[in-house]
């Protein structure tokens, strides 16, 4: 979503249990042969949060993804010749949870970006989503509803505070990195999935699609019709034991959460009647696609490897954690 100068060829994905590196330098002949490393993190030092700071250690997670990133080439003759190396531009991926993401409709739309992100801002205050003193905002603007040249435009709008990119500035730039495009899980796997869905997908009826992503202990839902988002919804998922490395995810309040989120969604879009659900999750409660498919009466895949490996990205492993496939998706998933 915060897209800046440079065309990066490394993507990082900080998560709540671990972290990916994937580095992708394409070869003499062109062709990109993407390196993946991932490490754990300790129990609580990543706490994703709209409103307070995420790095709970930042020293601890400094210290864990050192071991992660591989050393760049040209860094090795620059520290030789005594000269300061640069920074490495990155793509960084965040666990949904870090931001605030809010729908908008509106009648027009300026045609200047500073008038575009005043009037952002003015409507996400005016529909109290969020407060919007210390934030930086991100916002997309997707096809009218019709083709009338007056008709609503949806502008998509993600928010994140300004304590918490500085956080994930500050440690980017300790370890050596710029972050030149920033983004949130849900959004870069979703432009992974529609890129390398192929003819197939293309060719389905549009009736809609749900996303359901439960990762990093959270619980994101989107709905998008023709590629436009029309429902959005994020919370974190309930906290397990403490003895727990992984907490895990109840199947039948995921299911209790869907239901009401695809009510309260088809009471806003009355003809929106989807029949398809792509979920993401890791350690995922056995039979959930069974239960979503008897409760809602939509059809589940699972976003695997599949996908990236359509676009050309060969798999990390035989069993490669979503995290990888997360940084992954901060290169192939670029809109």
């Amino acid at each position: 979503m915060w897209r800046s100068f440079g065309n990066p060829d490394c993507a990082l994905k900080i998560g709540v249990q671990g972290a990916a590196w994937v580095d992708a330098h394409r070869g003499i002949t062109g062709r990109v042969n993407p390196r993946y490393h991932m490490v754990d993190l300790p129990a609580g030092a990543i706490r994703p949060s709209p409103m307070e700071p995420n790095i709970v250690d930042m020293a601890v997670v400094e210290s864990r993804l050192r071991e992660l990133i591989l050393p760049e080439p040209g860094g090795r003759w620059l520290q030789r010749l005594g000269l300061p190396a640069l920074l490495r531009p990155i793509c960084l991926v965040l666990p949904d949870l870090a931001v605030r993401v809010g729908l908008l409709t509106v009648d027009a739309f300026p045609d200047r970006f500073a008038e575009q992100e005043a009037l952002v801002r003015w409507r996400l205050e005016q529909d109290r989503l969020f407060p919007m003193a210390g934030t930086r905002v991100a916002f997309q603007t997707f096809g009218r509803h019709s083709k009338k040249p007056n008709a609503p435009q949806t502008v998509l709008a993600v928010v994140i505070r300004d304590p918490i990119l500085s956080q994930y500035d500050q440690l980017c730039e300790r370890l050596g990195l710029s972050v030149v495009d920033l983004d949130i899980s849900t959004f870069r796997l979703w432009n992974l999935w529609i890129r390398g869905a192929g003819d197939a997908e293309s060719q389905q009826p549009d009736s809609g699609i749900v996303w359901l992503n439960l990762l990093d202990g959270g619980f994101t839902i989107a709905v998008f019709q023709s590629g436009a988002p029309v429902f959005f919804r994020n919370k974190p998922l309930p906290s397990g034991k403490a003895t727990e490395p992984r907490p895990r995810i109840p199947a039948e309040y995921v299911v209790n959460e869907l239901t009401s989120s695809l009510l309260y969604c088809q009471e806003q879009q009355p003809k929106l009647v989807p029949n398809r659900l792509v979920l993401v999750g890791e350690d995922l409660p056995p039979g959930l696609s069974k239960d979503i498919l008897q409760a809602c009466r939509l059809e589940v895949f699972e976003l695997g490897w599949d996908r990236a490996e359509s676009l050309g990205w060969s798999q990390a492993s035989d069993h490669s954690p979503p995290a990888v496939l997360e940084a992954v998706a901060g290169l192939a998933g670029a809109a």
